[in-house]
Order: structure tokens, then sequence, then C-alpha cells
């Protein structure tokens, strides 16, 4: 059957038959006499509230009804008994003298538009308006062919590797051999004169950590087996300290680039452009786009939000505007690639949106082109 969307920040009220065609859109709004009052309480006259709710048939009001000043000529019953709409009764109306005067919690709209919705119930006995989807901000997508040519960038959740350094190793100190300056025979480092030639020799300096080599005046000194492998050490703890440096950076990097689990909020914004029924481009609306992704092995699951940021009219004649929020998502993952059910996003009736196609690098995910311009 035919139904209503509402939306409440464009302050419009589309009608789509029972095949998703839009059928006609028309100026509607939720000004309430107590908009601080919650939506579900009951005689205190705030916004209605958000869902989709049933729809009954249009009760033409006489004119001589003391409600007529307030309803106009027709009015929708909203709701059942049994939902919140039904028992704060809830209506679709037309009455006072504007669309934007100030209602108890109901939707109005003009006297001549709401006359429109009436006279489809009567020319359209097998397709009337049973229901209406109340929210502060939706999209039609009335153009599937724009979007194509137009990007999103989504940013992901940010994965940090935790700060990898490489073990500092100390080099043993390494004193320089002592030689005699009168004979060039080797002193031991404590000796204050030399044992082959009997004359004193300077004393040694202070130790440093890094001691200047002393060179000989006569034959080269001998360097013993011991002192010969400290260098040996020093080199291969270095090597060994590269190799864990590297090997930690490595792995950390494969973790998130390029198969990362893209469980995660990833958040971007777009831009998508609305035909209208005459098929010229009539709004270009900046949107906030959201996914809230789950991963478990190659397959994804999650759900996804549309929020319209703002809407630019391109063209005197008006385009509808709703989009599906918060609808559910699965899809599969192929190396650097996810492939997404995008839910079926209604576009004017001319066919959902049935996948979303992304590659995906270290922070970003990206595709667009002929998956309807999402990256």
């Amino acid at each position: 059957m035919a139904s209503l969307i509402f939306s409440r920040s464009n302050n419009l009220i589309t009608l789509i038959d029972k095949d998703g065609k839009t059928r006609g859109f028309w100026p509607a709004a939720n000004n309430v006499t107590n908009p601080k009052a919650g939506p579900y309480a009951i005689n205190k006259h705030g916004p209605a509230p958000n869902g989709t709710w049933d729809v009954g048939d249009p009760i033409r009001v006489p004119a001589d009804d003391p409600t007529h000043i307030s309803y106009g000529d027709w009015k929708f019953p909203v709701g059942r008994d049994d939902d919140i709409a039904g028992r704060r009764l809830i209506r679709i109306h037309g009455g006072r003298t504007s669309y934007l005067d100030k209602t108890n919690g109901c939707i109005r709209m003009n006297d001549s538009d709401i006359a429109k919705l009436a006279q489809w119930n009567n020319d359209h006995p097998g397709d009337k308006i049973r229901s209406v989807r109340i929210a502060d901000a939706a999209l039609v997508y009335s153009d599937i062919d724009s979007p194509k040519k137009d990007r999103i960038m989504v940013k992901a959740p940010q994965v940090e590797a935790p700060p990898v350094k490489a073990p500092r190793i100390k080099a043993p100190r390494i004193e320089a051999p002592r030689f005699c300056e009168h004979c060039g025979a080797s002193v031991d480092n404590d000796s204050t004169f030399c044992e082959k030639c009997g004359k004193s020799v300077a004393p040694r300096q202070p130790k440093s950590e890094t001691p200047a080599p002393v060179r000989p005046t006569g034959r080269p000194p001998e360097i013993s087996k011991k002192s010969g492998r400290k260098p040996a050490l020093i080199i291969l703890g270095s090597i060994l300290g590269f190799a864990f440096l590297v090997s930690i950076i490595a792995i950390n990097v494969w973790k998130i680039n390029p198969a990362r689990d893209l469980t995660g909020t990833w958040t971007g914004s777009g831009v998508f452009y609305e035909n209208n029924l005459s098929g010229e481009r009539a709004l270009k609306v900046t949107t906030d786009i959201v996914f809230h992704l789950n991963q478990s092995g190659n397959d994804v699951t999650g759900d996804y939000e549309i929020n319209p940021v703002s809407v630019e009219r391109l063209s005197e004649n008006y385009a509808p505007v709703f989009a599906g929020m918060g609808q559910s998502l699965k899809g599969t993952v192929s190396s650097t690639t996810v492939i997404l059910d995008a839910g079926g996003i209604v576009y004017g009736g001319r066919g959902p949106i049935e996948e979303w196609t992304f590659t995906f690098t270290t922070d970003l995910m990206s595709g667009g082109g002929e998956e309807y311009g999402h990256s």
C-alpha cells in the first residue's frame, strides 16, 4: 500500500506508491506549542514521535464543525489505540492559515495539499495511504545516476601500533694497552716503571667512556684474544637489536595494512544530487555518513547512517528528500576489497542500491565509480 514520508527538518511530506515510486511531495510541518516536551509524553503537546505508524482513512471535517478551524477540511488519523501515536491522537491535517502554524503534536499541511492526499485514496482504492514514517531528517534519492560521479571519503578508526624501541646495548669499556715511552716494551696498567729498561713511565690517565688509542713509538702492541673478542660482541649485539626492531615493526604493519580488521566506526561525508519529477537536478544534499562494522573472518555485518547536513536548492521545482537511516549491512571481505549489501536504499522508486564496493588500506576505505560514488 502507499505510504507517506515526513521529514521534520526539511518540512516536507512525500507520497510513495506501493511500487516505491514518488508520486508527490508537499510542504508540511510539526511546529508544536510545547517543543520542549518529550514525544512520548501524553497531553504535553510535544513533537510527534519518530517511527513508522499506521494511517487510517481520511476524515472529512464539516465546515460548521467547531474543530474545522484547527483541522481544516481533512484529517488523517495516525497510529493505533495501543501505540504512542494513537494514544496521543496524532493527526495529519490542514487548517489555520498555513502549514507552519503550531499544533498540539500533529503534522499540518496546507488545505489544498492535504486534499490531494484524500483524492489519492479516492482514486486508488487498491493503493490507499496506510502508513507514515516520521523522521527528524531523511533523504529520498530521486536520481540514481548522479551519485556515481560523487565520492565519499570514509575515515577509518585510527589504529596506532605500540611504540617499539630496540633494546639498548651498552658497549663494554675497552682500555688501550700501555707501552714504555723509552723502549716500547709492554707495561702493566698499574705499573709506574718499565720492567725491561727500568725507567719510570707516566701514570695512566683517568678512565673515559671513549679512550683515545695510544700509538707506541716502538713496535706495535700485542692485542690479546680477550680484547679482540669484545668488538665482535658489540657488533653482534647491534645486529640482533636491529633485527628485533624490524621484526616488531613488520608484525604491526601487517596487522593494519592491508589485511586489517574492519571492525569499528567509519565516518565521513558525501554529496548527493536529487532530481525533481521533471528529471532536473533540484537539490544538492551534503551528508554525514557513518558505518558501524563488525568483522568475523571474511564476513562483515553492521549498520549505516546517512544524515543530511545541508540542502542547497538548484531548481525552482522542489525535490523529495528521504533516505533509509540505520539500516542493516552485511558483506564479505576478499583481500583488500569489501562488498556490502546497501540494504536497499530507495532512489525515488527507480530501484534500490544493492551493493557498495570498497577497497581499504591502513586508515581509509575508498571506492566509487560504478558503485554509486561511495568511497
